[in-house]
């Protein structure tokens, strides 16, 4: 709960920010109700991509819109653990050409021209301290609100690339929650030692993102619903002491 309450805190502090309606996306769409099938514990991976089907991201309103955050979630088989530090990583993200049977081996060639940094290297914070389905973790944010990564998803699909993901060693298991087989993720992953090549797979990371819709009418509108909501209970105990 603590985990989940920080890292939509944060999400939501991107939000009024950028005076932009804030909407979040769990990719699969089915992870939404239900944990993914596989753990992945990445270990020594300089270079890491994850390719996201364009279709995933219709719902969004509006259609093209800012990525603001993104957060991977935490594995069911993982044990308690608390904070620590992963990193530094860096994060980019590009608008691809290249269809899931068509990914390269070869990793910039399934860049697009419109690759943006969205994250510099920086020290993630890691915490096992929950498991579910929300469970978020390692919450990164563009470099500079407001400014996140402009995503069309007529435009072609959706591709993330990272630098230095690498859990640290620990006396307990712990690790991320990933999805095999989708028609709808994958990746490229397992490095050689020069850094230019991979394995592509069909396993990706569970991920949640975070998106802003410039519409501020109507973000002002979920601001009051959600103050309401939040105040309800302290009115009802002020008023019952009134009452007595």
């Amino acid at each position: 709960m603590k985990i989940r309450f920080v890292i939509l805190a944060a999400m939501l502090f991107s939000a009024l920010k950028t005076g932009a309606e804030f909407v979040t996306l769990t990719t699969p769409p089915n992870a939404v109700t239900q944990l993914g099938n596989i753990e992945i514990v990445p270990f020594q991976w300089p270079i890491y991509q994850q390719w996201f089907d364009a279709s995933m991201f219709s719902s969004i309103p509006g259609g093209a819109t800012q990525i603001q955050d993104i957060a991977f979630r935490v594995s069911p088989q993982s044990h308690s653990f608390s904070s620590t530090l992963v990193g530094p990583v860096m994060i980019q993200f590009s608008t691809t050409t290249r269809t899931l049977s068509s990914l390269s081996p070869i990793y910039t060639e399934n860049v697009g021209n419109d690759n943006q940094v969205f994250s510099p290297y920086r020290e993630l914070s890691f915490s096992s301290g929950g498991a579910g389905i929300h469970a978020w973790t390692l919450s990164a944010h563009s470099q500079e609100l407001g400014k996140g990564f402009f995503y069309d998803p007529s435009k072609g699909n959706l591709l993330m690339t990272v630098y230095g993901l690498t859990l640290p060693p620990a006396d307990v298991r712990i690790g991320l929650d990933g999805i095999r087989g989708s028609p709808l993720m994958g990746s490229v992953q397992f490095p050689d030692g020069n850094g230019e090549h991979g394995v592509v797979s069909s396993d990706a990371f569970v991920m949640l993102m975070a998106f802003t819709v410039p519409e501020p009418s109507t973000f002002a509108l979920f601001l009051l619903g959600f103050i309401g909501l939040i105040s309800r209970p302290y009115l009802r105990r002020k008023e019952s002491h009134v009452t007595a």
